[in-house]
């Protein structure tokens, strides 16, 4: 046997390299990542074109993109660590920073010539939309070859990168989704682990790698010769582009560099020193280790691949809001709405935030003695307007919060913004599986906000908390059932993150500096404006001239993102009170309908309960077994219900705390909904859920994602189908179903306006044949239209009064018949006389019934 496989391996090792390759490409996950490994080690070693040549191809087959979108299936946003076990390791130790892949990567990085095409097809509608007008933003000034090609030319690191950013913008259907039970509970539930899923467990590694936290990255094994690669290729050309007055460059008419130290850059000024960057990186620092640490990486010195992949991550995941500008220009408002995010997006950018958070705050004290590193200064100006990430996460919040599903899964964008403001509970990454664990629950440690650092922080993104804030408002308000559990979770997470300690304060200052500064802003920018068409709020004339306090044209460089940017509505101020009013209000309506539920369920439980009861309804109790089957299901739900009820208290009384609500006005409220309880219930759910269509009810758009994710339950009596010829369920019996409705149908068709007379009889001889007859019921019938161009037709059927025996096919009734018959033939019973004593007792039964509703109607 092993000389077989000998024989098996020496043969496979002769035949061409080619067709080894494409073999590879189609055997199973986990033996597909061995030939590759071992593919690539001999090629690195005797001919490095032959994998050279295929790289692009197998980045491609990896990510299922362009021809292989449909061919492979690596399933990297599906494989989960706790399902698929071997296919997981597999592909970690292939894709790893340390793996097989990136071995290759570095080997190709040293020779600057070896480029490949990204299609622009892929790259964001904003960033397409830019090049199409030949304004080349700062991430592609050396990408664009051709300005008429439908590619960019990029390096073999930045090919990957590219391939990996736009794996989550990618929501081609996966044939494998559907069989990973992990992966449909990950989209489900917005508290899953994502590092379980091999996509983030890999970008955890990429950002641990390129974005470190500590000085000493970990170790890689590499060529210890190899020189930096990734920008060798700029070329005297190039070097003109790098010093611009705008954040972008025209690619046709260039701008000559300038020797002013103080005129804006394009590229980020660790970027910009030319030496480090066309020496490979090995620009010396005060310290050694630094310098001997930043030459040995063949991806380029640590700020360099930092910077490099922050870019790229950055433009793909948050660069999705086309400007108004730039709409105008293009006349493009379809454009805009072809984006919508996706969970695996969401979750993606949510773990970015975390780990930049990490990153940023490992920043050590600056020492005036020593120069400062350039990864250091990277962490103290991350979210400052020298980089373009808060620009473009601010518009990526505001895409995300207008677009996003009106349901459940918005926890997901919610708790990643949530992330974003509160940059103080990630400084210690030690505690950060602690953190999480925190924010499954809905709870969060108390932290005191008394460091000057965070209120910089604050100071600096205003917009993230009082624009943001205020767009969420409606949501709640307007649109979620704050009834059920999750959503009535939602809000307790927003009102308790606002609630901090200092933490409103701290905004309330922020947006008086504002307002107090605007009149000066205003004059700023004019004079601005007028010196240059192209002159943005983070030109040099500004920020010297600016006097302001902290954050103050940062805060403006925000608003220039907004429709009205000269308009800020403060969000403590007047005019938000009226939106809380109105949140509060349904706050109370939502109260009052889980205290009414609440409060029937417990009367209910109380009658139920044993000592209560006497013998006859105990015995009556116990021999239904549908209703303590579900015992502890009801349990588990009350306890849900009362949890959401302390959540909306909670969240009502901080709210009013945070907005210095009077109490004469939530008093009011209170009363208003506590005699409004029925009127409040019917506006709160079924005027949302329901609307008239041709006479007919029907759900809305709100209504079907309401049933869907099983936070209501439809409250009108108007049903699809014919219920006498519904599909037969679980409890009854196939045959005995279908017996029964043909004789009930001949019943009725001979009998049907005898029956109709009898059911529309007045007295006492009308309510007791109201007893046994069906009354008549109006249901929908749906009528397909036999193309695929016309939707059905839903036409209104009546059914007339009628006999129903379809209750006789109930296995638990056919259980008690069978057990009767059995004691009649135990103690010798007559059958005949035991079926007339059974009659009669019915028949007084249904006397009775009528006797007292008759009398209760008069």
């Amino acid at each position: 046997m092993q000389y077989s496989n000998a024989m098996n391996t020496q043969y496979m090792n002769q035949m061409p390299f080619q067709i080894r390759f494409d073999g590879c490409l189609k055997d199973p996950i986990v033996h597909k990542c061995h030939s590759l490994t071992q593919l690539i080690h001999e090629s690195m070693t005797t001919n490095l074109k032959d994998i050279q040549m295929n790289y692009s191809t197998l980045v491609e087959d990896i990510f299922g993109v362009g021809n292989h979108s449909m061919s492979s299936d690596w399933s990297l946003k599906v494989i989960s660590r706790n399902y698929n076990t071997r296919e997981f390791d597999a592909i970690y130790a292939f894709l790893d920073i340390n793996g097989p892949l990136f071995q290759l990567i570095r080997q190709l990085m040293n020779d600057p010539m070896n480029r490949y095409d990204f299609s622009k097809k892929y790259l964001p509608i904003p960033t397409k939309l830019s090049l199409e007008e030949s304004i080349v933003p700062t991430l592609y000034a050396n990408k664009i070859s051709n300005a008429l090609s439908t590619n960019i030319s990029v390096n073999a690191f930045e090919f990957f990168i590219f391939h990996f950013s736009y794996l989550v913008l990618n929501n081609s259907p996966n044939h494998y989704s559907h069989q990973n039970q992990y992966y449909l509970e990950l989209m489900s539930n917005a508290n899953t682990i994502p590092s379980n899923i091999i996509y983030f467990a890999l970008l955890e590694s990429y950002l641990n790698y390129l974005v470190p936290l500590s000085s000493v990255p970990p170790s890689v094994t590499q060529n210890p010769t190899s020189q930096s690669s990734i920008w060798q290729s700029l070329s005297s050309t190039t070097s003109n582009f790098l010093h611009l007055s705008s954040p972008t460059i025209n690619a046709l008419s260039p701008k000559p560099m300038t020797s002013t130290p103080k005129t804006p850059t394009l590229i980020k000024s660790s970027i910009l020193n030319l030496k480090p960057l066309l020496t490979g990186g090995h620009e010396p620092y005060s310290s050694d280790q630094w310098s001997n640490r930043s030459a040995h990486d063949s991806l380029g010195s640590e700020i360099v691949r930092c910077e490099t992949f922050l870019l790229i991550i950055t433009d793909m995941w948050l660069n999705h809001a086309i400007q108004h500008n730039v709409a105008k220009r293009q006349g493009s408002p379809l454009k805009q709405q072809m984006f919508t995010p996706n969970s695996d997006h969401m979750r993606a950018v949510r773990i970015m935030i975390k780990h930049l958070h990490y990153f940023a705050n490992s920043c050590p004290k600056r020492n005036n003695d020593v120069m400062d590193s350039p990864i250091n200064e990277l962490k103290r100006t991350l979210w400052s307007q020298k980089y373009v990430f808060q620009r473009r996460l601010y518009t990526f919040f505001r895409l995300s919060f207008d677009r996003w599903p009106n349901d459940t899964s918005f926890r997901l964008p919610l708790e990643t913004w949530i992330s974003y403001i509160q940059p103080w509970r990630y400084t210690n990454v030690s505690k950060a599986d602690q953190s999480d664990n925190d924010e499954k629950d809905g709870n969060t440690r108390d932290v005191t906000l008394s460091d000057q650092q965070w209120k910089e922080f604050i100071s600096d993104n205003l917009m993230f908390y009082s624009i943001i804030f205020r767009q969420l408002i409606p949501r709640f308000s307007r649109v979620l059932d704050l009834s059920s559990s999750k959503n009535a979770l939602m809000l307790f997470r927003l009102t308790k993150v606002f609630s901090q300690q200092n933490f409103a304060l701290w905004i309330r200052e922020a947006e008086n500096s504002l307002m107090t500064n605007e009149s000066l802003t205003t004059n700023l920018l004019h004079t601005s404006w007028s010196q240059s068409s192209r002159a943005t709020l983070l030109s040099p004339t500004l920020r010297q001239q600016n006097m302001s306090s902290l954050g103050g044209p940062l805060r403006h460089h925000l608003l220039e993102l907004e429709l009205n940017p000269n308009e800020f509505t403060p969000l403590f101020c007047p005019a938000i009170k009226p939106l809380i009013l109105q949140l509060i209000n349904e706050i109370k309506k939502a109260l009052n309908l889980l205290s009414e539920v609440i409060g029937n369920t417990e009367m209910n439980d109380t009658l139920n309960n044993p000592v209560n009861q006497t013998f006859f309804q105990y015995m009556t109790s116990f021999f239904q077994m549908s209703e303590n089957a579900n015992s502890e299901e009801n349990t588990r739900l009350m306890n849900e219900k009362r949890k959401t009820r302390n959540h909306l208290q909670m969240s009502s009384t901080q709210l009013e705390s945070l907005f210095e609500m009077p109490a004469n006005e939530s008093a009011f409220l209170t009363q208003v909904n506590g005699n409004n309880a029925e009127e409040t219930r019917l506006h709160h759910r079924t005027q949302a859920l329901y609307e008239e269509s041709n006479g007919t009810p029907k759900l809305t758009s709100f209504g079907r994602n309401q049933v869907l994710n099983k936070q209501c339950k439809p409250e009108l009596n108007v049903i699809e189908g014919n219920p006498d010829r519904q599909p037969v369920r679980s409890y009854e019996l196939y045959y005995l179903v279908y017996i029964l409705l043909f004789i009930t149908d001949w019943i009725n068709l001979k009998f049907g306006r005898t029956i109709q007379k009898l059911y529309n009889m007045s007295g006492f001889m009308g309510i007791f044949c109201r007893q046994v007859i069906t009354g008549p019921t109006t249901y929908i019938k749906i009528v397909k239209s036999g193309t695929a161009y016309r939707p059905p037709d839903r036409v209104t059927e009546v059914l007339n009064a009628r006999i129903n025996l379809r209750f006789m096919a109930n296995k638990v009734y056919l259980i008690y018949t069978m057990f009767v018959l059995f004691l009649v033939y135990i103690f010798n019973y007559s059958f005949l006389s035991f079926s007339s004593l059974m009659l009669a007792m019915y028949l007084t039964y249904l006397a009775t019934k009528t006797v007292l509703y008759y009398i209760s109607s008069r």
